[in-house]
């Protein structure tokens, strides 16, 4: 299971709850972005394991009752969801570490993130300034079984 940051730990940033020391760090990143004309959003901060559940009951709808999902006859509907979402308990958005980056005005949390450039920023020189500011990518590209399918516009405030 990931670490879950509890409500008192967590401070308004930009829109989205984060720990004190991501949001901090957040705003200092968005500080050195805009001298690039870089305008970073986070669209996701903290997310508490009862979120975490109703997205995952939601992209699991009610074509499978209990007994179903029981006997395994979900499994691939499941296994579809965990590319792009982690079971309750799971998610790096738990722990108020983890943010969902968009870019101007694109708060969509796709693909079409790769193509901005707040992203081509973020990962230039190997991730030098996202990681300049201590984030990391949460599912990158080579990632192996570390969860959902990469995620450009997911990161993580690795914490000194």
């Amino acid at each position: 299971m990931r670490e879950i940051a509890g409500e008192a730990d967590l401070v308004a940033c930009r829109g989205v709850k984060l720990q004190p020391v991501a949001c901090d760090a957040l705003n200092a990143m968005r500080t050195d972005a805009k001298k690039n004309d870089v305008n970073i959003v986070p669209v996701s901060g903290h997310r508490s394991v009862d979120r975490q559940r109703e997205i995952f009951l939601h992209k699991l709808g009610t074509d499978f009752t209990h007994e179903q999902i029981l006997a395994g006859e979900a499994d691939d509907r499941i296994d579809e969801i965990l590319t792009s979402s982690s079971i309750p308990g799971y998610s790096y958005h738990h722990s108020g570490l983890a943010v969902d980056f968009g870019c101007d005005e694109l708060y969509s949390l796709t693909d079409a993130f790769r193509k901005t450039d707040c992203y081509e920023w973020l990962i230039e020189n190997d991730f030098a300034n996202a990681r300049k500011h201590n984030f990391s990518p949460s599912y990158p590209d080579d990632g192996i079984a570390r969860g959902p399918d990469p995620e450009p516009w997911e990161f993580y405030f690795v914490k000194d």
